[in-house]
């Protein structure tokens, strides 16, 4: 059973990093920043077949009924499943999740329509407030507005950072990198996505001041709590209540830009390669020279993983390259090939790859849900969708739904409510392991 846990967790990470990737590939119209650049909104959606197969439907078991008849429906992929079936895979499980839960935020708050869009910026004489909120819940004319925000507030970070985070054309990312680490200079994600537009840009120097300068600083994801503030308004202007919008901001998926700029570093470890080149390989060498740059983005991983900003899906992504990363380093030193490159970690790798396991697998009964929040939400009271939100807010996704775990642990063993994506015999058997088996009536 030990081994099975293993590999769900396992499975798990690889999902959650073949999301990241590919939001890299696809930038702000792949399925990361928002999931209607994905489904698209009504008469602006995307083209192709928006009917959802029966094996998609399936999927929608044990999650609340909360669709809307008229809601958008996941689109079918296009990446070649002959030509790569690991990433058509990888887009087939998003399509589904981002499918299942856009019906589920457009039940708590919607988008404004285009109307409602021209009204707002006309009430508020194009404030670039305004503009910026629009941008951050995804309007069909987000990078129109961000351009004209630019040129009224240059000197606002969330500007700067929504340009690098987008990835939309047209704009100058190394401009705006070196203005938002000059704005906000003790926020490590910022250095992180400066040292990706450096290596971008070919100066291999000012990227690796970035990430050294990025070590030294412990604040984290600071523009969190103005992006949160800028997307609630929004939401309040579309006729949602407080607590309603409120949840609609916390529960919605934003993928964190630090996650996203140290995939794209890892490219640059490897002569030739681009940003997202590749998931980290189970066998890869820490390349000779490249020994600091390893350690200094091993650091940055452990940033990620102690911010508030990360997702349940963002989190088993990042914890699962930092154990490739700890991999790497044992190989250097078991191998003998590269001892230099352990001489950079403050303990044995096997011990720090050890103490990873043992959170990875502490908060496994929690991350199991990744794909779920929608039904665990629904299944708390009222008051516990209020306190979880709230939670959400202050501490992050991770911690909130670790507090729902303590005190709700029957929605995350209920014989009735089973993941996605685990087959009905495999959760029978946790579910036994756990003890809390099915019924006989129930393991049909």
């Amino acid at each position: 059973m030990r081994n099975a846990k293993a590999l769900a967790i396992t499975i798990g990470a690889i999902v959650a990093i073949g999301l990241i990737l590919v939001y890299i590939v696809d930038g702000p119209d792949g399925l990361g920043f928002r999931f209607s650049r994905w489904f698209g909104d009504g008469a602006e959606s995307s083209s192709g077949s928006n009917r959802v197969s029966e094996s998609s439907e399936k999927t929608r078991e044990g999650v609340s009924s909360f669709a809307s008849d008229s809601g958008s429906k996941p689109t079918a992929s296009s990446v070649d499943p002959a030509a790569d079936p690991e990433a058509a895979q990888a887009r087939r499980e998003a399509t589904i999740y981002f499918g299942i839960y856009d019906d589920f935020l457009n039940s708590l708050g919607r988008k404004p329509t285009r109307e409602e869009e021209d009204a707002m910026l006309a009430n508020s004489n194009r404030d670039p407030q305004v503009l910026l909120g629009l941008v951050l819940v995804g309007s069909a004319r987000a990078a129109q507005f961000l351009r004209e925000a630019l040129e009224k507030a240059p000197d606002n970070p969330l500007v700067h950072y929504q340009i690098l985070h987008r990835g939309d054309p047209g704009f100058d990312r190394l401009a705006s990198a070196q203005k938002l680490v000059s704005l906000v200079p003790n926020d490590a994600e910022l250095r992180y996505a400066a040292a990706v537009e450096a290596f971008a840009a070919g100066d291999r120097t000012l990227a690796m001041d970035d990430l050294r300068t990025a070590s030294t600083l412990s604040e984290f994801a600071s523009l969190r709590g103005a992006e949160f503030a800028a997307r609630l308004e929004i939401y309040r202007q579309t006729g949602s209540n407080e607590e309603l919008a409120q949840a609609r901001v916390a529960l919605d998926f934003i993928q964190p830009l630090g996650l996203t700029a140290i995939f794209k570093l890892h490219g640059y470890l490897f002569p030739g390669a681009s940003p997202g080149d590749s998931i980290v390989p189970s066998d890869w060498n820490i390349p000779p020279g490249s020994e600091e740059m390893v350690a200094l983005l091993l650091d940055a991983q452990r940033k990620v993983l102690n911010n508030k900003a990360l997702s349940l899906d963002s989190y088993l992504g990042a914890r699962g390259m930092e154990s490739e990363y700890l991999k790497a380093f044992f190989r250097a030193n078991v191998s003998g090939e590269n001892p230099a490159a352990v001489s950079y970690l403050s303990a044995p790798a096997t011990e720090l790859l050890s103490a990873a396991d043992a959170e990875l697998a502490r908060i496994e009964p929690v991350t199991r849900f990744m794909y779920d929040k929608p039904g665990v939400y629904q299944r708390l009271s009222p008051y516990q969708q209020w306190e979880l939100v709230k939670r959400i807010e202050k501490d992050g996704e991770l911690s909130a739904f670790q507090w729902a775990y303590g005190v709700r642990p029957d929605i995350f063993r209920s014989p009735d409510f089973k993941p996605q994506g685990t087959s009905k015999a495999a959760w029978a058997e946790y579910l036994k392991s756990s003890g809390n088996p099915l019924g006989a009536d129930q393991s049909r």
